[in-house]
């Protein structure tokens, strides 16, 4: 079975994103729901997304992941979880940003 890259999990995010921003008075709410979703909760693809991008075995800014998905699991999981989670939202801020700049650039035209 193959599992998602990082690259294919943030653009999958983005999409959903950009499908979807528009219906909400507060977009970064929606930030934050697909960030969440977008995290993968088994630990073996988890694992690969660490061996294939290497920093996100390093604790990120936000520290590692916690909830119910990641209550019990060893720390070197909640840490991956937490940067993947972390590396998501950034990119969806981030794209969120552009989308904003561009449905400005048409209202104002």
């Amino acid at each position: 079975m193959t599992t998602q890259t990082l690259s294919q999990i943030i653009q999958d995010a983005k999409d959903e994103l950009e499908a979807n921003y528009e219906s909400y008075d507060y977009p970064e709410d929606l930030v934050h729901e697909l960030a969440d979703a977008a995290v993968p909760i088994y630990n073996s693809h988890l694992f690969e997304l660490a061996t294939a991008n290497p920093e996100l075995a390093e604790e990120g800014e936000l520290g590692p992941a916690s909830g119910s998905n990641f209550s019990g699991a060893p720390m070197a999981i909640r840490i991956i979880a937490g940067s993947v989670y972390e590396r998501i939202s950034d990119e969806l801020h981030q794209h969120l940003l552009e989308l904003q700049h561009e449905q400005f650039e048409r209202e104002a035209a």
